[in-house]
């Protein structure tokens, strides 16, 4: 019994044995083909399809696709494991979808997670900014007028208002104070602030000055700051104003005028300064040529011109007047508004005082003219046009000092030019 229970315990131990070996072999088969990898769910198999969703998400908003392309942000929030700045940045994307696409209820829905999501996210502004263009877009004006107050970037607290100012205006949070009302109004070229002299003017100019801030706001609202257009035009005018200032600095306040190169330069263009020939005179408008000329022949008969204007005349305005004309015509202007300057011109000035003037068609109408006073042409003296003479004067050096700096600055740096671009000028062959 020995002998046989010891070979059966041998059989089996070397069954055992051989089955260890076999499936250690399995196992390291196994090993090699999957390249060492464990055979349980791979963490990164999860983070390939979350890079996928993202991927294709965004592939689908640059083609414009912006159905598909929410479907597929909204995929990737609610399956990827992420973190809240990732989760709040692709509610952010979510939301400036749906702006896009004109689905404004869910743009606000997905806006308001951002920073229920992240209290700290840095896209705040940007998403207030977006939430009051919402509601004012649906309709929701105070709603979007409580949003925008709120908005620290864009409440306008003027450092520059004087403490103890008088309030002008309230809008909202929002005071104008008279001293910033003044401060608009002083800002203004000075022959327009002439015309807010008087109390009643400067309140229809406080009128306008509120309505251009809700015009403001209201653009605001619709983030018409960031308008790509609008953006464009204003870097331009603001590097305009740098031009203009560092030109002025330049060239403006390196110029000094004395009163003997102002006299010099008036001696130098005398004809500059002339004043035209002026007439005063009586006009009668027709419709027709032969009438016209019936009328001419009646005030060769004698008959009184003033009579004929305010019987005759469809120019209503001097028909009143006997056919007067308020005020002086220069030669050589279009005072009476009426065009075919020249033969106006010739008509009235060739024809001494208290004749008639030729016949002229000026437009489709024809016009008799009576010259009741006439001031020949003079050269004007130096006290008449000494402001005049100082502006050409600074116009005309400062023209010279601007052509002189544009040239040292042009060679001065690496700069190039190809005029033939614009001319169409082949290139030199140099």
């Amino acid at each position: 019994m020995t002998g046989k229970s010891g070979k059966l315990f041998d059989a089996k131990a070397l069954l055992f044995i051989s089955l260890a070996l076999v499936l250690f072999f399995i196992l390291v088969i196994l090993i090699l083909f999957t390249g060492g990898k464990t055979l349980s769910h791979n963490p990164s198999s999860f983070q390939d399809g979350d890079t996928m969703h993202r991927e294709l998400a965004a592939k689908l908003t640059s083609v414009g696709l912006q159905g598909e392309a929410i479907k597929a942000y909204e995929d990737y929030f609610n399956t990827a494991t992420l973190d809240k700045r990732t989760r709040s940045n692709i509610a952010y994307t979510v939301g400036k979808l749906h702006m896009e696409a004109g689905t404004y209820e869910k743009a606000l829905s997905w806006l308001y997670r951002v920073d229920m999501i992240d209290p700290a996210t840095p896209l705040k502004s940007e998403v207030n900014a977006k939430v009051v263009h919402c509601l004012e877009t649906l309709g929701r004006f105070h709603a979007a007028e409580y949003a925008l107050e709120a908005r620290s970037a864009l409440t306008e607290k003027k450092e520059q208002e004087t403490t103890g100012s008088k309030v002008a205006a309230e809008i909202g949070n929002r005071k104008i104070t008279l001293q910033e009302v003044n401060d608009a109004i002083g800002e203004l070229p000075p022959w327009i602030q002439e015309q807010f002299k008087g109390k009643e003017k400067r309140v229809e100019f406080m009128r306008k000055y509120v309505a251009d801030e809700l015009f403001y706001r209201k653009a605001q609202k619709l983030e018409y700051d960031k308008d790509a257009a609008l953006r464009k035009k204003t870097a331009q005018f603001m590097k305009q104003q740098m031009v203009n200032k560092i030109l002025e600095e330049e060239i403006q306040e390196k110029i000094s005028v004395e009163e003997d190169d102002l006299t010099n330069y008036f001696k130098a263009n005398r004809d500059r300064y002339k004043e035209p020939a002026q007439a005063r005179i009586r006009l009668i408008k027709a419709g027709m040529d032969e009438i016209a000329h019936n009328i001419l022949k009646e005030i060769d008969k004698g008959k009184d011109f003033a009579a004929l204007a305010q019987e005759l005349s469809l120019d209503e305005a001097t028909a009143r007047e006997g056919g007067k004309w308020e005020g002086w015509i220069t030669e050589g202007k279009d005072d009476l508004g009426i065009g075919n300057v020249g033969e106006v011109s010739k008509a009235i000035f060739s024809t001494a005082p208290g004749h008639i003037a030729p016949l002229v068609k000026a437009g489709n109408y024809y016009y008799i003219f009576k010259v009741d006073e006439k001031k020949p042409e003079r050269i004007r003296d130096y006290g008449e046009v000494q402001e005049w003479v100082k502006n050409d004067y600074l116009n005309n050096k400062m023209q010279i000092a601007y052509q002189n700096l544009l040239k040292q600055i042009l060679t001065s740096s690496e700069v190039k030019l190809y005029p033939q671009v614009i001319t169409d000028e082949a290139p030199s062959s140099q």
